[in-house]
């Protein structure tokens, strides 16, 4: 099989000179490329919680998602996240997908092994539980 050897791959690979260890850090870094981190939300949940999951969020690249509008309105849903400083996607879809009845709840899905935690903790903690039952 051939490769292509430019410096950079050198380097990495004086640093990881076994082809057991190329390998396993070859596949990390894929399998971390396609994991979607989502926290399932709502306009219910109080300023402090969705501010809070919001900045958890923003830290390690997950997405806030709220299942629908406040009245029907992007108005009044751009108000509010200007008022909240947050940001978060609408999408009912992914509610009926991972099949998301109680907020807020945390899934991780990469590449279709999903994992789904509901109850106010922490980002980081939930984080943390999937990766022990991994």
């Amino acid at each position: 099989m051939a490769t292509n050897i430019t410096p950079k791959s050198l380097h990495f690979k004086k640093t990881f000179n076994s082809k057991i260890k190329w390998i396993f850090c070859s596949l990390l870094i894929v399998s971390v490329a396609y994991a979607e981190t989502y926290i399932f939300v709502s306009h219910s949940m109080n300023d402090s919680a969705l501010q809070q999951y919001y900045k958890e969020a923003q830290a390690v690249g997950a997405t806030l998602v709220m299942r629908g509008l406040i009245d029907n309105s992007f108005i009044k849903n751009k108000e509010r996240a200007e008022f909240l400083r947050i940001g978060y996607d609408i999408h009912p879809e992914l509610f009926e997908e991972y099949q998301v009845t109680v907020v807020p709840t945390i899934v991780k899905d990469a590449d279709g092994w999903i994992q789904k935690i509901t109850g106010h903790l922490p980002l980081r903690e939930a984080l943390k539980i999937f990766d022990e039952g991994s």
